[in-house]
């Protein structure tokens, strides 16, 4: 109950100061969290979220690894890579995100995270070849289909473009970026 009571408490504060703009005092509210409660691979995985949104990748990092360390799952290992790729360290992010989707070869996420590292990267010839792939493997993967259509679309081929963003606001109806 004291634990549960203390839980309740560190989470309070941290959305107190993350609802205040507060951007320190979250940081130092998430940080407060994940040391108090440094064996919990839940706590240290939602902080490090927080955290990686806060725009602070390095701490967001320590408690992904950490929760890597207590219990390894592809969600550990794909948020690991987000916070790597935050940093710029590409090689890097791209081993977790292949670990992340070696342990759950069925999660598009870490594919598809992989696949935005090319984008990032400038690569249109790998980004055309792997994201064919992926939309192949993952065909109800709204945002690979918004991408297909953006690649279709600076291709010139614009009724294959419609016929991608318009699939990928089907699947998610919700996708804003889609329905522009």
């Amino acid at each position: 109950m004291f634990k549960a009571f203390r839980q309740f408490r560190m989470r309070r504060r941290l959305a107190l100061a993350i609802r205040s703009g507060d951007r320190d005092e979250a940081v130092a509210a998430a940080l407060a969290f994940a040391g108090e409660f440094p064996n919990d691979f839940r706590i240290q995985n939602d902080i490090g979220v927080e955290l990686l949104d806060l725009g602070s990748p390095e701490n967001a990092e320590r408690c992904f690894r950490r929760a890597v360390d207590l219990k390894e799952h592809e969600i550990h290992w794909n948020n690991l890579g987000r916070a790597l790729a935050a940093q710029k360290r590409i090689g890097d992010a791209r081993s977790a995100y292949r670990h992340a989707a070696n342990l759950n070869p069925t999660d598009p996420q870490p594919r598809y995270n992989q696949l935005s590292l090319l984008f990032d990267e400038g690569k249109p010839d790998e980004v055309a070849n792997a994201l064919w792939e992926f939309v192949a493997e993952f065909p109800n993967h709204s945002n690979g289909q918004y991408s297909l259509g953006g690649m279709l679309q600076s291709q010139g081929k614009t009724d294959a473009a419609l016929a991608a963003f318009l699939r990928a606001v089907e699947l998610s109806p919700k996708n804003v970026a889609a329905c522009f």
